[in-house]
């Protein structure tokens, strides 16, 4: 349900401007368990500035954005800087995803899962089937960043999508943990009251944003979360993975053992991953590059 719209004039990347249709959503569902769970969403579509040559019109397609670890729909979109907007401005249909007990679907009162299955069955399917009635039934890109990799081959075997890609996704197969290793050691975090992790500061900034400009790495770290631990540890379902176009993307300093994700992505995907330099948050440090990179990855 698109409960508002306007036009608006925001930051694409610092004092570069531009105009956009935007849309809130919310997707009511219900739960396994028989609760109602609101889901938000923000929907991007481009709107170009006063006496440009062009007018909205056709996008290029629908893209569902999957933020990662303890993280919400601001993983695409800083104040200073917004990869969603990017995406918008290049032409694709962007909806951002709040999964539940994240940002506004959190404020909605979705309270966080005990079980990333619930994001599986249940969050993300919503999402999709509400893009895709939005949109007139048009085929979805799926873009998942960090533990939104661990989603996405799921949600396809249970809704249409066009392609999947892994952004510095966690890639686990079938009935098993995550396949892909960490470069180093964990995210340093500390053990809150309800027994969720809250990432160390200076940890954070190491492992997520050591290549993003340090005023938007601050605001970056300012808006991570406390998150249960079991979503990086526990067994997935054995639902198998569709057969359907896949990509990865991975940064060449990113948080992941480079050697092995390249291996892990010719082993259970059949497909050779995409380097791209940095590290683990290419959306903040080079959304240009990326946005130019779906782009590519789209039309192929």
């Amino acid at each position: 349900m698109i409960l508002h719209q306007s036009i608006v004039e925001q930051t694409v990347d610092r004092d570069e401007r531009d105009r956009f249709v935007k849309e809130l959503i919310v997707v009511r569902l219900r739960s396994a368990g028989g609760d109602e769970v609101p889901l938000a969403m923000v929907r991007k579509r481009h709107a170009p500035l006063h006496g440009q040559d062009h007018a909205l019109g056709g996008t290029l397609a629908p893209v569902l954005l999957v933020h990662g670890y303890g993280q919400n729909r601001y993983a695409w979109h800083l104040p200073g800087r917004s990869f969603s907007n990017y995406l918008a401005r290049a032409g694709f249909d962007v909806f951002n995803l709040d999964l539940r007990g994240h940002g506004r679907s959190r404020h909605l009162g979705a309270h966080r899962p005990t079980d990333v299955t619930d994001y599986v069955r249940e969050d993300v399917p919503a999402a999709v089937e509400e893009v895709q009635r939005i949109t007139g039934g048009r085929p979805i890109y799926y873009l998942g960043h960090s533990m939104g990799g661990l989603v996405i081959p799921l949600v396809a075997a249970l809704r249409p999508v066009q392609q999947l890609i892994f952004l510095s996704g966690g890639i686990r197969p079938p009935g098993q943990t995550t396949a892909v290793k960490l470069a180093g050691q964990p995210i340093a975090s500390a053990i809150d009251e309800r027994g969720r992790l809250v990432a160390d500061h200076d940890s954070a900034i190491e492992q997520f944003y050591r290549d993003v400009e340090p005023k938007l790495a601050e605001w970056a770290v300012s808006m991570l979360r406390p998150q249960s631990p079991k979503p990086i540890r526990e067994i997935g379902p054995e639902t198998p993975w569709p057969e359907l176009p896949i990509a990865a993307i991975v940064g060449t300093e990113d948080i992941w053992q480079l050697d092995q994700y390249q291996q892990t992505c010719r082993d259970l995907l059949g497909i050779e991953a995409i380097l791209i330099p940095g590290g683990h948050s290419p959306f903040f440090a080079q959304p240009a590059e990326l946005a130019d990179l779906l782009i590519k990855v789209a039309k192929s």
